[in-house]
């Protein structure tokens, strides 16, 4: 499964965001949320977008995994004229992670390349491709960059904040894609202002907040909801996404 920060080298928002549990508010109703974790004592990313593994990691079943607070969105089958993402497990001794590509030929070559990379999946999700010359996504997509850690134990990380891509290439990781801007995959745009309400530990009590999103998936302006010291877990937002219970 997915797969040396301490947390808070993981969070925009710092280690007091620690434990994320539900994430909305996309900009169409046939997108998913690709949720970014990040492992601190391995300085390693994964992605997914598979609701079985997101309660799972956000249950804790698998430790030290957190969210980062990063989001791009997705289609879950085959949407226009998004290619299916391959999915490879890459066991442990060569990285103990995960690679993603919407390439059917960088796909084959993985798989030819790297025989004792696991077949997880052909279309584990859908997504845009960016122009192979000069990396120019589709009118309405944002680019998705990703970097690998030219280390032995292989890492990617997939991200659409350029930000996000200049630290980590700054820290020696190697940018890849198409394009100048070198990028490797397009995304449906987020909705400006979405909503994400989650919950965090505060002071050995679970309290929920409520943030902003932005279009690159970027979290800012936490808001604690209530003010009384119960416990408080699992947000629920009502159909309309107008009220959370």
């Amino acid at each position: 499964m997915p797969p040396t920060f301490l947390l808070a080298a993981c969070s925009r928002l710092g280690p007091g965001l620690a434990l994320w549990m539900l994430l909305m508010a996309m900009a169409g109703a046939q997108s998913v949320d690709v949720i970014e974790y990040c492992n601190a004592s391995q300085d390693h990313y994964f992605i997914t977008s598979l609701p079985v593994e997101i309660n799972a990691l956000d249950a804790g079943q698998y430790l030290g995994w957190t969210r980062t607070g990063l989001v791009f969105g997705a289609f879950p089958q085959p949407f226009g004229a998004a290619s299916p993402v391959c999915r490879f497990y890459i066991p442990p001794g060569y990285g103990d992670s995960h690679f993603y590509s919407a390439s059917a030929s960088e796909c084959a070559i993985a798989q030819a390349r790297y025989p004792f990379f696991v077949d997880e999946s052909p279309n584990v999700m859908y997504i845009d491709l960016p122009d192979a010359t000069t990396g120019a996504c589709p009118s309405g997509d944002i680019p998705v960059y990703r970097m690998w850690d030219a280390r032995v134990d292989t890492n990617h990380r997939y991200t659409t904040d350029p930000a996000v891509r200049a630290q980590m290439v700054a820290k020696g990781w190697v940018a890849e894609g198409y394009g100048p801007d070198q990028v490797i995959m397009c995304a449906p745009m987020l909705a400006p202002a979405a909503r994400m309400a989650f919950v965090s530990r505060q002071s050995s009590v679970n309290k929920i907040f409520l943030m902003d999103v932005d279009a690159s998936g970027v979290g800012a302006n936490p808001t604690r909801l209530t003010n009384d010291e119960e416990m408080e877990d699992y947000p629920s937002w009502s159909p309309d996404g107008k009220r959370l219970a």
